[in-house]
């Protein structure tokens, strides 16, 4: 009913078996509609994509990676067969390299091919959980009316279902660059907010080494006013001037952009063997021809720039107006001013560099030192897949191997601690499930969700997750309709913010998708409270969460997690043998990961993107740093060289150098005194944008601002103190005698 869009598909997500060469892996399948295609307008790179004409086919079109990593890259893999835990697959495409949505996805598998759980849960119309839809807006259509068009068909939708739909009154729409933005990690809070800050970092340092090299170029420019002033008295036109003066500029800029890009490739191939795993669609990260032409072409530009304006300054006077002036090295007020502007533009730039580095470095310790209200610091898990042969309503099934690992896992040598749970903090998967009090009726005005954590009675001493009031779960609890439920702080206060939660009624509703129980109800009491957990990382806060035990309504999949407080790393090994001692026909390889994760990998991997937008900027503000001491010191010493005669005649006069020294300082300080306080104000308002990658900090946080203060002012006294000390050492004598 959309009319806002030329094309519309639908995607469902689910996680397949592959029986590999080397055991079961689980991989991820995306089933679209026969649209998909079509609408992303790319072609395979070997074979073709999928179509309507294959409608309930078993045919399959791969991702480059996973052709490349897992099949090997052969070109005749079309026509080959994937065996998964559904039935055999022919392989029809791949697809090229960097062509991949959703991101996740390894096999893009016909809508109407799909069987077993996914067909029964795609009968179900209370789930939204797993699915996505994409189109591309018609020409001449806003993304507001388009957005307006959903939210009208939504509320027509759950008008008509209120039982199913009638919480889902509205429709948003998110851009698809920003959506594999955040499905990537490569966001925070607003996934553009990064992107933006490393490009304005780059941006800002290429402004000060603008500056930078305009400023040194100037003072050159000046102290050479009477060589260029006896060239134009001999006939030279103030063009060929400055053409001189860009050319010799030119050879400067020009072997420093080689030296850049030498370095540039030198980096990316460092980047592309180190941190491959860092990064998404790191295959797309090249130095090519463009980016090298590109390069120098940003050089001419910078090198014409910067060479002009001061050589045009310099040819303003006429030649017997300059040869009356001489040589001396401070040039007219003029040519003051411009130095002394663009010096000081430099400490601005670099004061903004500083203290967003400061910020987003603060931010950063402040979400590696905050509590996550479990311990993660010796578990490890592993994600248990029964295979789709086993029929999901089989709940005793699935409880069957669930505890046979888990006691086979326990008596395994150093194992302290054994337990299960459906999501696992950190590990990004959730769901969610509807509540109701207790004399509420099921009206969509009444329902709130939560998300249902499935967990083994042990769950909360093993993870180390406190219960604050009441009592955790107990092996006779596993009985359903026994024991009842735990909820988290948060939703706790949610709920029932002036009374006790223990001992309230709620009523659940069952999420397990494609099971025939789907959507029923699970009543009970609440017998205690759980301190609350960042279940997706600290800076995402924490959802409202509903426990019970695991038996009481069994997930078809879940997190197997092990606690060593000793010898985790060297344990791995011996549990995974287990797990395909046991049951050979559980993947031990999920996503690309191998059996068993530390936790604290898990972890570091959630902090990727927070540290590399922290590696960035605070290496732009190193690097703005260097930039000013560099500049500061030439240009003083430059100017220092161009006055040894009048330095010398002040010593003679009776300065000491004491005095000298001094005087030079100030003349460097003054200016950079003048950018702390001129880059403080520019500061305060440039952070105000970046509030969205903060965690636990303000942008106005004066521990940044007093430490990029501080420091930018020490590294100019030391780039003044050094041009100054050589001042000091003029001898008098020796420069009047010259």
């Amino acid at each position: 009913q959309a009319n806002g869009f030329e094309r519309m598909a639908y995607i469902r997500g689910t996680g397949g078996l592959w029986k590999s060469p080397e055991g079961t892996e689980r991989i991820t399948v995306a089933y679209v509609s026969n649209q998909f295609f079509p609408l992303l307008g790319r072609s395979a790179l070997l074979g073709r994509a999928l179509t309507a004409a294959d409608g309930s086919n078993r045919v399959a079109v791969i991702s480059h990676r996973f052709w490349r990593e897992r099949l090997g890259g052969s070109r005749g893999v079309v026509g080959s067969v994937l065996n998964l835990d559904s039935g055999p697959v022919t392989i029809v495409g791949v697809l090229p390299a960097g062509v991949s949505y959703p991101e996740w996805a390894m096999v893009w598998m016909p809508l109407d091919s799909i069987d077993g759980r996914g067909r029964a849960a795609l009968g179900q119309r209370g789930i939204h959980a797993d699915s996505r839809l994409i189109g591309r807006i018609k020409s001449g259509t806003s993304p507001a009316a388009a957005q307006e068009n959903l939210t009208t068909i939504a509320g027509r939708v759950a008008a008509e279902y209120p039982a199913e739909q009638g919480r889902f009154t509205k429709a948003s729409m998110v851009p698809l660059t920003q959506e594999v933005l955040l499905t990537t990690g490569a966001g925070l809070g607003n996934p553009t907010q990064p992107m933006l800050l490393i490009g304005a970092g780059l941006a800002l340092v290429l402004a000060i080494a603008c500056a930078n090299l305009a400023n040194l170029s100037l003072t050159r420019t000046v102290a050479r006013r009477q060589e260029l002033a006896i060239r134009a008295a001999l006939g030279s036109g103030r063009g060929m001037l400055m053409r001189l003066v860009a050319a010799e500029t030119l050879v400067v800029t020009g072997l420093g952009g080689l030296l850049g890009l030498v370095m540039a490739w030198v980096a990316i191939r460092t980047i592309r063997s180190q941190a491959a795993a860092l990064l998404p669609r790191f295959e797309e990260i090249v130095f090519s021809p463009a980016v090298a032409m590109g390069g120098l072409v940003l050089v001419v530009a910078v090198a014409v720039v910067v060479a002009l304006i001061p050589a045009w300054l310099s040819t303003k006077l006429a030649p017997e107006q300059a040869l009356r002036a001489g040589s001396r090295a401070g040039g007219s007020r003029e040519h003051g001013r411009l130095r002394a502007a663009l010096a000081v533009s430099q400490v601005v730039i670099a004061m903004v560099m500083l203290v967003e580095a400061g910020l987003v470095v603060r931010s950063l310790r402040k979400v590696l030192e905050a509590p996550l209200g479990f311990e993660p610091n010796g578990l490890a898990s592993i994600d248990i897949s029964p295979d789709s042969s086993t029929e999901l309503d089989n709940t005793a099934r699935f409880i069957s191997v669930y505890r046979e690992l888990q006691e086979a896992i326990a008596a395994v040598p150093g194992v302290s601690a054994v337990t299960l749970v459906n999501f696992m903090p950190l590990s990004g998967s959730s769901n969610t499930t509807n509540l109701l009090l207790e004399g509420e009726v099921d009206d969509p005005k009444n329902q709130r969700t939560a998300m249902p954590m499935l967990v083994a009675p042990n769950y909360f001493t093993m993870m180390r997750i406190g219960i604050v009031r009441g009592r955790a779960f107990e092996e006779g609890d596993l009985i359903s309709g026994a024991g009842g439920f735990i909820v988290n702080e948060t939703f706790a206060k949610q709920l029932w913010p002036h009374q006790d939660p223990v001992g309230q009624r709620i009523t659940i509703t069952r999420a397990v998708m494609g099971r025939n129980d789907f959507g029923g109800p699970i009543a009970g009491q609440v017998i205690g409270v759980a301190k609350d957990v960042y279940q997706f990382g600290a800076e995402f806060g924490t959802p409202a969460q509903v426990y019970l035990p695991y038996t009481w309504n069994v997930w078809g999949h879940s997190r197997l997690v092990v606690r060593a407080d000793r010898g985790l790393a060297g344990l791995l090994p011996a549990l995974n043998q287990t797990v395909r001692r046991l049951h050979p026909e559980l993947p031990v390889r999920g996503f690309g990961k191998i059996g068993f994760e530390p936790l604290t990998e898990v972890l570091a991997s959630t902090q990727v993107s927070r540290r590399l937008v922290a590696w960035l900027t605070t290496g732009f503000g190193v690097a703005t740093v260097g930039l000013v001491v560099l500049g500061l010191y030439a240009v003083l010493s430059y100017l220092v060289s161009q006055r040894t005669r009048e330095i010398g005649v002040r010593a003679a006069l009776g300065a000491t150098r004491h005095d000298i020294v001094r005087a030079i300082v100030w003349e460097g300080m003054r200016l950079a005194l003048a950018g702390v306080v001129i880059g403080s104000g520019a500061a305060w308002f440039a952070v105000r944008w970046a509030r969205g990658l903060l965690y636990g900090i303000e942008p106005a946080d004066p521990v940044s601002f007093v430490f990029a203060a501080v420091a930018l002012l020490a590294v100019s006294l030391l780039a003044t103190l050094t041009p100054a000390w050589r001042a000091a050492r003029v001898d008098p004598v020796t420069v009047l005698r010259s």
